[in-house]
């Protein structure tokens, strides 16, 4: 969970000073504002304060994301090599370039387990390295280790050219509500304690050398359908 602690802390104070003062003009007692008739209209923009307050808050809150790329809906079978050489079949849930669910046969035992850098057969790909991150069940989810090589182009090429739909999720106003209170809730024990540290000090700005910026054509020479069309074969 990230999180920007000046804006976060200072709306939060904010929201509670707030409240309180309606607290304090609720009660005759302890009230502040003598004229009655003006309270409606002070509650009235103390509730849009705190409003506004609120998503000040939650744009201070960024909870770490599980994939860093877009998702799409895929269903096909792919083939996963354990540390071991033990294999587990399943079916891709939904995938992207950086990594996949995939839903594990009933048939087969799970032969990985969370920490496993195993390596992924994908139809059109080929062999991916991947790393298990997360276990619910027989569902697995992987986190691909793909440099810039000939895996990552056909993978791109898979994703953004065989016209894939792209994961939606379907929310409703109230739950969307209930998760952004949860996640508020759930961020008091785990923001961390920022530490000061001290600014490096800045070098001397130095003049480079002018160089020419040569950029290599690509290794492979085969062309990217033909070679997903061999890579369709299963292992």
């Amino acid at each position: 969970m990230h999180y920007d602690g000046t804006i976060f802390w200072t709306a939060a104070s904010l929201i509670a000073l707030t409240i309180l003062g309606l607290v304090i003009n609720a009660l005759p007692e302890w009230r502040i504002i003598g004229e009655s008739g003006l309270l409606p209209i002070v509650a009235c923009w103390s509730a849009i304060n705190i409003v506004v307050l609120f998503l000040a808050c939650m744009m201070a809150l960024q909870a770490s994301a599980c994939r860093g790329e877009e998702r799409f809906d895929l269903d096909e079978p792919v083939w996963i090599f354990a540390p071991s050489g033990a294999l587990s079949t399943g079916r891709t849930k939904n995938i992207s370039l950086s990594g996949a669910a995939v839903l594990v046969d009933e048939e087969r035992a799970i032969a990985s387990k969370v920490g496993d850098n195993v390596r992924v057969f994908i139809a059109e790909i080929g062999f991916v390295a991947a790393t298990v991150v997360r276990q619910a069940g027989r569902l697995l989810a992987v986190h691909f280790n793909l440099p810039p090589c000939v895996e990552r182009d056909l993978l791109i090429r898979k994703l953004f050219t065989a016209g894939l739909d792209a994961t939606t999720v379907n929310a409703s106003a109230f739950s969307s509500l209930g998760a952004m209170l949860m996640s508020i809730w759930s961020a008091r024990g785990r923001l961390p304690k920022l530490q000061p540290t001290a600014e490096p000090a800045s070098p001397s700005p130095a003049k480079l050398p002018a160089q020419s910026l040569v950029v290599p054509p690509p290794r492979h020479s085969q062309h990217l359908a033909k070679l997903a069309a061999e890579r369709s074969i299963a292992a």
